[in-house]
């Protein structure tokens, strides 16, 4: 198989600068713990919520397409190709433990609106807008992107996931126990999509039945809506979903991404960071 390997592991939002630079050396900084993990998240990972990939583990595959784009191998959080990874509202870059269970509903907490009808960014309609708000943004802003700020490529659009859709052929299997979609390139290189559910109030629904994978790409005639590719037993399609809820990111690459090469050259282990921020060095 045809990969690019890169390093990138991080403990919320890690962020070095300068660090980026195609060369793996020694370098010190400061942290923030941003959350911390549910309970079955911790047995497996210690006490922490990761936006990162292990480098030991992680890729990036070429699949052959016509565009170039490369895959990441694992969800943004995840290890390995089986793992869930973290899960993400449109247009937020941390890891929440619930989606307002105290309300019932995950707009409450919605970095951009309380509601479908009050957005403040994002917004094609006078009618989603608060006070009428619109701004006529169509796809994410980088600095609205959960994988660019964690220096892992960006959040596909959803012409990548068409594309994705079309050239390659998929199949619903189970991997290593976890149900989810492998879809093999025309080079015949392959990656596997988990079927990781999403989540909304406190609950994680549908894990195991159905993936739902953001792209960056608004629904502009539902701005409270965003494109989602949806990969079930029966069928791959996009559709639109509502921008509180909790879903994954699969990372994608291109020479137009943020970052020069598909890699952060920081290789950093989590366990010796601590729980309250401060200082590193590897």
């Amino acid at each position: 198989m045809k990969t690019k390997s890169f390093f990138a592991l991080m403990l919320g939002m890690l962020l070095v600068p300068g660090v980026c630079n195609g060369q793996n050396k020694q370098v010190s900084g400061k942290f923030e713990v941003i959350s911390f993990s549910n309970e079955q998240e911790e047995q497996e990972y210690g006490p922490y919520l990761f936006v990162g990939i292990d480098p030991n583990k992680a890729e990036w595959v070429d699949l052959g397409l016509p565009s170039g784009t490369l895959w990441a191998t694992c969800n943004l959080g995840a290890f390995s190709p089986e793992k869930y990874g973290s899960y993400f509202a449109w247009g937020e870059l941390g890891i929440k433990m619930s989606y307002d269970p105290e309300f019932k509903s995950s707009w409450f907490s919605y970095k951009y609106g309380a509601s479908p009808s009050t957005l403040t960014k994002y917004c094609s309609l006078r009618k989603n807008g608060l006070n009428g708000f619109t701004d006529n943004k169509e796809v994410l802003e980088a600095s609205d992107d959960a994988a660019r700020w964690s220096m892992i490529g960006r959040i596909p659009t959803k012409e990548e996931f068409l594309e994705l859709f079309s050239e390659c052929t998929s199949v619903w299997t189970k991997q290593k126990g976890v149900n989810g979609r492998l879809f093999t390139g025309p080079n015949g290189n392959s990656i596997f999509f988990p079927a990781a559910g999403y989540l909304e109030i406190e609950k994680r629904d549908r894990n195991g039945d159905c993936g739902y994978y953001w792209s960056s790409s608004l629904d502009t005639d539902d701005p409270s809506c965003a494109f989602v590719a949806c990969l079930d037993l029966d069928s791959v399609n996009l559709r639109s979903g509502s921008r509180c809820r909790g879903r994954s990111i699969r990372p994608v690459w291109t020479a137009n991404s943020m970052y020069g090469e598909p890699y952060l050259c920081l290789n950093v282990s989590y366990q010796s960071l601590g729980t309250e921020g401060g200082e590193f060095s590897v």
